[in-house]
């Protein structure tokens, strides 16, 4: 009687150890992928060193309303991959809402484009009453490491007191990223917006050339 209770026993115990070595591996496992995740790396934009476009106290310009549409306006740095395809790097992200970046850094180069201090991102109710306000609409904004960064956006100048814009202007820029990596990339996104805000600066200027 006593052997066969052992035998009996021996396949259930036998069973167990397997279940349990199985669960062993396999924690073991997880805890090694999760060690294989790279740490999440986060980006800003930085303004771009420009010099003045005119000497000179500049005007007061409010910039925005700014609209980014959501298939960009994320966390993650967006990649294009072909014509019609982009991808979200999970591991690439910027450090705060991209559409405050942007306007950010559209700011801070556009104020140094105009040598004034007086330019301030949407809403600027509370700290200047704009000479010139300057609505803009992001339509694309993308690009991949080794490749290019493109901006198209839709923009306008509206001088103080005017019901329409004085200057409306659909731009595309296109600016090559020297790297092949996603600082690179990052990189590139403060060129061409800062070549966005010039283009923005010389209309601002010239319409203040022309008394407007």
């Amino acid at each position: 009687m006593r052997a066969r209770a052992v035998s009996a026993f021996a396949p259930a115990f036998r069973g167990r150890c397997v279940s349990l070595l199985l669960a062993l591996g396999l924690a073991a496992a997880l805890c090694a992928c999760r060690g294989a995740v790279a740490p999440v790396a986060f980006y800003t934009l930085a303004p771009q060193a420009a010099a003045p476009l005119a000497p000179g106290p500049g005007p007061a310009v409010g910039v925005g309303p700014l609209e980014i549409p959501r298939v960009i306006d994320r966390p993650q740095l967006v990649v294009r991959d072909g014509v019609e395809r982009v991808h979200l790097e999970e591991f690439h992200r910027w450090a705060g809402p991209l559409d405050e970046a942007v306007l950010g850094a559209l700011v801070a180069d556009l104020g140094a484009l105009l040598d004034s201090q007086r330019v301030v991102g949407h809403p600027w109710e509370g700290f200047i009453d704009p000479d010139y306000r300057v609505p803009v609409t992001v339509v694309r904004l993308d690009g991949a490491p080794g490749g290019e960064v493109v901006l198209e956006a839709a923009w306008g100048v509206l001088p103080r007191g005017a019901a329409r814009a004085a200057v409306v202007r659909r731009t595309v820029l296109r600016e090559p990223v020297t790297g092949a990596d996603h600082g690179a990339l990052v990189a590139a996104h403060g060129r061409v917006l800062a070549a966005l805000a010039r283009e923005m600066g010389a209309a601002i200027l010239d319409l203040r050339a022309r008394g407007l």
